[in-house]
């Protein structure tokens, strides 16, 4: 079960998300740290972007955003290795 203290930035508790009669997500549980950076890897069809909306549905283009984000802090980190402190 996550932790949803005040060090959590997201936190879901057996979070589920379903069409119909069709499950997206089943009991997800996931908690990212203040601070942290996350991303979550899987085949097309593996509820990614499902699970992104579900955390923050107001804006589908927040996952999209996070990823190059994600990909400028790695690629930064390489370049610079003493950025990241």
């Amino acid at each position: 079960m996550p932790s949803s203290g005040p060090q959590a930035t997201i936190a879901t508790a057996r979070l589920c998300k379903r069409y119909g009669e069709f499950t997206a997500l089943d009991r997800l549980d996931l908690n990212v740290a203040h601070g942290r950076i996350f991303g979550l890897l899987g085949p097309n069809g593996a509820r990614k972007s499902t699970t992104i909306r579900s955390v923050h549905p107001w804006s589908t283009s927040f996952a999209v955003m996070l990823f190059v984000f994600a990909l400028l802090l790695a690629l930064a980190s390489k370049l610079y290795p003493g950025l990241a402190r």
